[in-house]
């Protein structure tokens, strides 16, 4: 009950606000306030990250996801310098493919002159698919 909670010193915290998309801005919860009625509150707050900063993030994201991408056939490469087998042109145009689309969200990434513009871009999008 509220009278038991009373009796061991413990309040309710109210929390106002909401946290916005991690990716584009910092988030912080106040600490504790104690009201005049004895009621204790905290506070979201929000700062957007700038747009050189999410941009990073993103082309960061994108180089990432190329690295991974391109990972598996990497000994392909090494298999043609070390003894000059030819790489199957699948396995090729598929690294082209991955290389094409980072340099591309890179790109389009770069471009962007506002934050609202840049969430718009999904690196996630068109990338190629792996040969089988």
């Amino acid at each position: 009950t509220d009278a038991e909670k009373s009796a061991m010193g413990l309040v309710e915290v109210t929390i106002s606000g909401n946290q916005k998309n991690n990716e584009y801005y910092t988030n912080n919860l106040s600490d504790n306030k104690v009201e005049s009625d004895g009621s204790v509150t905290r506070t979201w707050s929000s700062n957007a990250k700038t747009l050189s900063d999410v941009q990073t993030i993103k082309i960061v994201q994108a180089k990432e996801t190329a690295n991974s991408m391109l990972s598996p056939t990497d000994w392909y490469v090494i298999r043609k310098a070390d003894d000059g087998t030819a790489i199957p042109s699948a396995v090729q145009t598929y690294r082209d493919g991955v290389r094409t689309k980072a340099t591309a969200h890179e790109t389009t990434v770069s471009a962007t002159t506002n934050v609202t513009d840049l969430i718009a871009v999904n690196i996630d999008d068109g990338w190629p698919t792996e040969p089988s």
